[in-house]
């Protein structure tokens, strides 16, 4: 009987080493894949040869663009699935890379309007620029979606925020339910994102920013109504 456990507990932590191998493995590829596919198949580095200011922050705004989303993502997953991924790795070490990955999100967030700003300011040289601060839903079609991600960047301050604060007498009940925005800003980063970037028209990112969608909508139905 004694044998039997010992070998039951072998098994399980052979399987657990083996989910974090898989787990570990899926995520450094589907990290890799948005710079390795502007690097390489979307001209990614003519800037270097180019000398060209104005193309290097273009290219900085696609790229900042495309990880901020990926990492997005990720969160999404993460927080859905934290006590199944806390079982495999442990829920202390979920918990620290999930916040440190929320700290890479908001700062890409604000890189890439940042370099989006840059570019624009090589091309007109004065600050009406600005303006592309405050979303305009009644704008063209690019300014609306524009707006989805200045919007989505807002509220990503505001959950950031609250979940910093989370302790707080004001909010230590409720910081989870504003902490549901984050699909909220997932599904407005996807919609900029995609119908806005330039690299996500076209396959193959195109297709993965589809399945991202798909299961950014599979993880809040479990969180919702499953987990929940």
């Amino acid at each position: 009987m004694r044998n039997l456990t010992v070998r039951s507990k072998l098994l399980i932590n052979m399987n657990k080493s083996l989910l974090r191998i898989i787990i570990l493995g899926l995520y450094l590829i589907l990290f890799l894949i948005p710079g390795f596919i502007l690097i390489f198949f979307r001209d990614g580095w003519g800037f270097l040869t180019s000398g060209s200011a104005e193309l290097a922050a273009y290219t900085f705004v696609r790229l900042f663009g495309l990880y901020t989303f990926t990492l997005a993502f990720f969160q999404i997953l993460i927080g859905a699935f934290f006590i199944d991924l806390g079982k495999i790795f442990g829920p202390k070490t979920v918990l620290l890379f999930h916040r440190i990955e929320g700290i890479f999100v908001l700062t890409l967030a604000f890189t890439h309007p940042f370099f989006y700003l840059l570019y624009n300011w090589l091309q007109v040289k004065n600050l009406s620029i600005l303006q592309n601060l405050v979303p305009n839903y009644i704008g063209s079609e690019s300014e609306r979606l524009i707006s989805f991600g200045l919007t989505a960047l807002y509220l990503l301050i505001v959950t950031v925020i609250t979940a910093y604060f989370r302790n707080s007498p004001i909010l230590i009940r409720n910081w989870r339910k504003i902490h549901y925005l984050n699909y909220l800003i997932f599904f407005l980063a996807f919609f900029h994102s995609f119908l806005l970037g330039t690299d996500t028209q076209t396959l193959p990112l195109k297709a993965f920013w589809v399945v991202y969608l798909g299961l950014g909508l599979v993880a809040f139905l479990y969180r919702r109504f499953l987990k929940a």
